[in-house]
């Protein structure tokens, strides 16, 4: 008698963010770098201090949002990005963070361009405040 193992994904599953349902009517679920994929999209949406059994969790990216867009905001918010990940997301190996200079049509936005790699394979993410 043969007896088969199933393989763990050692990236872990869970829901994916956005939430959405399925043709099931149940949440979508990832696992790989799909899902690890979708934590850190949701870690950087994450206001710090909004999850209350968590108070360090998230970033605080939306406490640079009123002041002046210089280059000197920009390294708070790589700073930031970097703790957050680095802190809460192990799977992460973190590659880059960056923010280019905002556009002259819009000089009030700036996005941060995330660049890290899971299990060998390079991804970006990118938010914008």
């Amino acid at each position: 008698m043969r007896v088969t193992i199933p393989t763990v994904d050692q990236l872990g599953c869970g829901l994916t963010c956005p939430f959405r349902f399925t043709s099931t009517q149940d949440f979508a679920s990832a696992s790989s770098t799909i899902g690890v994929k979708s934590d850190v999209q949701e870690l950087l949406g994450i206001v710090q201090g909004e999850v209350w059994w968590r108070q360090g969790l998230g970033t605080r990216l939306t406490r640079l949002r009123h002041r002046a867009n210089t280059g000197a905001l920009a390294d708070l918010a790589r700073i930031d990005v970097a703790r957050a990940l680095a802190t809460y997301e192990p799977r992460v190996k973190l590659r880059a963070v960056y923010s280019p200079a905002p556009l002259a049509a819009a000089p009030t936005k700036r996005e941060i361009h995330v660049h890290y790699e899971v299990a060998g394979r390079p991804d970006v993410a990118k938010t914008t405040f």
